[in-house]
């Protein structure tokens, strides 16, 4: 399946949720292409990786898993925002998830 259409099926499920903003409805440079609850984006396809905002611990500990990479954004990395490569897809509702109750507070 292609990154756009397994986006498609987290916005689907994830805009359900009262609090959810679908794409188009976020604030920042990722218009179109994120996933937000009271102005904050928690999810973000970005080529054909989800990124989705954690603790910076959580990103780490993703990281040294193998289940995520640091998200770099200019060849800066982003602290607090892991990137989920397509190949890890089966984990994008947990770690959406996971991002939502962050963003939550």
């Amino acid at each position: 399946m292609n990154p756009e259409a397994l986006f498609d099926q987290l916005v689907e499920l994830f805009t359900r949720e009262d609090d959810v903003d679908p794409p188009g409805e976020s604030p920042g440079p990722w218009d179109g292409l994120a996933l937000s609850t009271a102005g904050r984006v928690f999810a973000v396809l970005v080529s054909d990786q989800l990124v989705v905002r954690l603790t910076e611990e959580r990103v780490e500990a993703l990281v040294a898993a193998g289940g995520a990479l640091p998200f770099t954004d200019a060849d800066q990395t982003v602290p607090g925002w892991a990137a989920l490569p397509l190949e890890q897809n089966a984990t994008w509702e947990e770690h959406a998830r996971e991002a939502l109750e962050l963003a939550r507070g």
